[in-house]
């Protein structure tokens, strides 16, 4: 397998881990009792595996190699996996969902800059590093539902057949080069963000902080919470629809990015 399209799979891989439960939400909703605020704090959860990961681990593959932390990655998603295929309540549903976080971070920074260094020219490397994020978190949700419509014990049948492409995905690691040569002994610590110098930097750096942050609560908003309004209040019990209907979020947010004129990402 080409190096570069072995991290764009990893990377895809493991993207849709961190999107497979929301079509399940509504099903482990009834199978446990909690409700909507529920749902929320279990895809809280998950985020807070990823912005912890970020400010504590996002250098770490400059420090020991980006293959070692690729596979770091691929070995919390299939834990993470795991644990979710044998969920029995609350508790381990919320430590799976911080561990998929956890992969997210991990892979976020590793990947993007792996594939960077492999891919000659910016402009494919930013295109491939872009599909493979928010093209695995749409493929994820739109699997899942897929899956869990036509199959038996959907909240555990999901997440064995996502093992077998995680074993896919660690055969295909075999294949990545180690590309980053610089190696340093890691000292975790909190990576405190910082302003960039000048007035004018700063204020574009607030205002473009302050329009991700907006956006990103939509997506989570409406990624946790969708599911179970279409099939409260709207009356859809299709899960296929479900994962389709979240899928649809992502996939027009791929398309924004890569479509849309270089003069208005700027």
């Amino acid at each position: 397998m080409v190096p570069a399209a072995a991290v764009v799979l990893i990377y895809t891989v493991v993207m849709a881990g961190g999107t497979l439960t929301i079509p399940l939400y509504v099903l482990w909703a009834s199978e446990f009792g909690f409700g909507p605020v529920t749902t929320t704090l279990v895809f809280i959860a998950y985020v807070i595996g990823v912005v912890g990961t970020l400010l504590v681990a996002g250098s770490l593959s400059d420090a020991i190699g980006r293959r070692p932390v690729l596979a770091l990655a691929l070995a919390l998603t299939a834990l993470s996996t795991l644990g979710l295929a044998l969920v029995n309540g609350l508790t381990v549903l919320l430590i799976s969902r911080v561990l998929s976080g956890a992969a997210t971070g991990l892979i976020t920074a590793t990947a993007t800059s792996s594939i960077a260094e492999l891919v000659p020219g910016r402009k494919a490397a930013a295109v491939l590093a872009t599909a493979a994020n928010v093209g695995g978190l749409s493929l994820g949700t739109i699997a899942a539902g897929l899956l869990a419509q036509f199959v038996r014990a959907p909240t555990r049948t999901v997440f064995w057949c996502y093992m077998v492409v995680c074993a896919v995905a660690c055969i295909a690691w075999l294949t990545v080069p180690e590309t980053s040569d610089r190696r340093t002994r890691w000292q975790p610590h909190i990576r405190r963000p910082a302003l960039p110098p000048g007035p004018s930097a700063a204020r574009s750096f607030l205002a473009s902080g302050v329009l991700v942050a907006a956006s990103s609560g939509v997506n989570g908003f409406f990624s946790s919470l969708a599911p179970a309004f279409l099939r409260d209040d709207l009356g859809v019990s299709n899960l296929a629809v479900l994962g389709v209907g979240v899928g649809a979020l992502f996939i027009s947010a791929l398309l924004a990015q890569i479509i849309a004129p270089p003069t208005i990402l700027r």
